[in-house]
């Protein structure tokens, strides 16, 4: 298996502008990549590339991520993300999807979250070395026997944890029964009504609620607490201050994972918060692909009204002495 140097649409020596990569249909499949040409990499000039390792292409770089000669990656359960607390930050993705999954599986990603039900057996099945937390969405149980029943089938489909953005009081019952629970605090989006969509802990009154909150989630078993929009110090001290491991999205670099969305990483359309920093452009992309189907779209149009599509060879054939016979049957049957 190979990644073959490419210019402008010509194998190693030929001529064109700028070098890229492409791959062969194996390799593509495997690194869950399209057709497309990928991003120029710094390599020795006209030389294949062994496939020995998934790689992710950016920038001019060509980052080796995983060997593919290796066994799968051992996930991390509950305890051993605790046990790294203070050791080593991990690094959280939520994604939508398994091209997602299978993405993060590559890039050497050791959490992925997911908060979309049909899609969790998928996602488990696309990214099996990886810790699965999988989201309980606010507002779909109104108890905490219901609460308590979404959990366990969260860990039925795959899940190692799941998100709770609910109160200390919700979050018991589960550590109770030993799930691994990630609670919220700082800025909850699910919350806002009541708080307003934006940066905490820029107080010491409220850096000191959103310790207290944290420590409430403690009492109440959770493994993990997501800290969103906080103060980076006023992370870092709550980090050293907690046995939980604090998940950072938007609160600094001092937090024991550091957390993005996948749609934000990728540079997708739609709204980016302060904190999300796009590490591609999804959107050009769309926007490009898009001017493709109209252009497509239009030939198609064309081509039908044109007499050009369809032709012989896109048609069901029929031999002539069938069709003779067939136009007789009609002109006997018409009268």
């Amino acid at each position: 298996m190979v990644i073959q140097h490419y210019r402008s649409g010509t194998c190693a020596g030929g001529q064109g502008a700028g070098p890229d990569w492409v791959v062969d249909s194996k390799c593509r499949a495997r690194l869950g990549v399209g057709r497309q040409r990928l991003s120029a990499i710094a390599a020795p000039e006209n030389r294949p590339l062994p496939y020995d390792a998934a790689c992710q292409f950016r920038s001019g770089r060509l980052l080796a991520l995983q060997s593919r000669n290796r066994s799968t990656p051992v996930k991390l359960e509950a305890h051993q993300i605790a046990s790294l607390k203070g050791k080593r930050q991990l690094i959280q993705v939520n994604v939508r999807g398994t091209e997602m999954a299978e993405a993060a599986t590559a890039a050497g990603i050791e959490i992925i979250v997911s908060g979309y039900p049909d899609q969790w057996a998928a996602i488990r099945a696309a990214a099996p070395g990886l810790h699965l937390c999988l989201s309980l969405r606010h507002g779909d149980q109104a108890d905490r026997a219901a609460v308590l029943r979404a959990a366990f089938d969260a860990l039925r489909v795959g899940g190692d944890s799941v998100y709770c953005p609910l109160s200390p009081r919700f979050i018991e019952p589960l550590a109770r029964e030993g799930i691994p629970v990630c609670a919220h605090a700082g800025l909850v989006p699910q919350r806002a009504r009541l708080t307003g969509m934006r940066g905490f802990g820029k107080t010491a009154e409220e850096a000191r609620a959103v310790y207290q909150a944290v420590k409430h989630f403690e009492s109440a078993g959770a493994v993990m607490v997501e800290l969103e929009c906080l103060a980076a110090p006023v992370t870092a001290l709550i980090t050293a201050r907690t046995t939980l491991s604090t998940v950072s999205i938007g609160s600094g670099p001092g937090a024991d994972v550091q957390y993005l969305f996948g749609n934000d990483i990728l540079g997708e359309p739609g709204r980016k918060p302060r904190h999300a920093r796009a590490f591609d452009d999804f959107a050009a992309q769309y926007a490009r692909l898009q001017e493709r189907r109209v252009l497509a779209f239009a030939a198609f149009r064309d081509a039908a009204l044109g007499g050009s599509y369809p032709t012989a060879g896109e048609t069901v054939a029929m031999p002539q002495p069938e069709i003779t016979r067939f136009a007789d049957w009609l002109s006997t049957h018409e009268r």
